[in-house]
C-alpha cells in the first residue's frame, strides 16, 4: 500500500465540493455548552477539503470544529458572503511533486462579511521534508467586500506565511488602510478589513 503522500495532489480526491450552494460543516458537541470533547468533521490526505463557488450572495458557508489534515488546499470560498469559519485547525501539507506550488488553510476569494476566528493553522509534518514550509500560507485573502470582515484571534505556526491581503480593498488610496496587529509572540494575527 501506497503512503498517502506519495499520491499527486490531482489522485487525492476532494471532501466537498459545493457551486452555488450553501454549505455547512460542522463538528458534533458531546454536551449543550459545547465545552466537552467534539467529534470533529475530518478532511484528511486530500487535495481539497472544502471548495465552495457561489453566484447567489445568500449562499453562505459554515466551517466550525473541523479537522483538515494534510490537506493541500483545505477551505477555498468564492463569492461566499457572511461565512463563519471558527475553531477548526487545518494541517497544511506542501506539495511534494512539485515544491513551488501554493498551498493554503483558507482562502476567501471576493467574500464578504466573513468571520474567522479561533483557528489554528501549522504546517503538516511530512516525513518526506522535515522542516520544509516553502509556499505554505495560513490565510489568503482576495477582493474582500464591503461589509465588516473579520479575521481573529488565529493561530499560525510553521507556515512560509501566515496571512496574507491581497488585491481590492488592501490597496485602496481613499480609506484607511487595513489593520494588522500579531500578539503571542507573532503567533496570532488579527486582520480589521475597513
Amino acid at each position: 500500500m501506497d503512503a498517502p503522500w506519495d499520491y499527486s495532489i490531482s489522485t487525492r480526491g476532494m471532501g466537498i465540493w459545493g457551486y452555488d450552494s450553501r454549505i455547512t460543516a460542522e463538528g458534533i458537541c458531546s454536551n449543550l455548552l459545547c465545552n466537552g470533547n467534539v467529534d470533529s468533521t475530518r478532511f484528511v490526505n486530500l487535495s481539497f477539503g472544502v471548495a465552495v463557488g457561489n453566484f447567489n450572495a445568500a449562499k453562505n458557508t459554515v466551517i466550525e470544529r473541523c479537522v483538515f489534515d494534510n490537506v493541500w488546499r483545505a477551505a477555498t470560498l468564492r463569492q461566499s458572503n457572511t461565512s463563519r469559519i471558527v475553531r477548526n485547525r487545518f494541517a497544511i501539507t506542501q506539495y511534494v511533486l512539485s515544491p513551488t506550488t501554493n498551498s493554503y488553510g483558507l482562502f476567501l476569494n471576493t467574500c464578504t462579511g466573513y468571520q474567522v476566528e479561533e483557528n489554528l493553522f501549522h504546517h503538516h509534518v511530512d516525513p518526506l521534508i522535515p522542516g520544509a514550509v516553502e509556499n505554505t500560507y495560513g490565510i489568503v485573502v482576495e477582493n474582500s467586500g464591503s461589509l465588516d470582515n473579520e479575521i481573529y484571534r488565529n493561530r499560525f505556526y510553521n507556515l512560509y506565511v501566515g496571512g496574507q491581503a491581497q488585491k481590492k480593498k488592501f490597496k485602496r488610496q481613499y480609506y484607511s488602510p487595513s489593520q494588522i496587529t500579531t500578539d503571542c509572540y507573532g503567533n496570532a494575527m488579527n486582520l480589521t478589513v475597513p
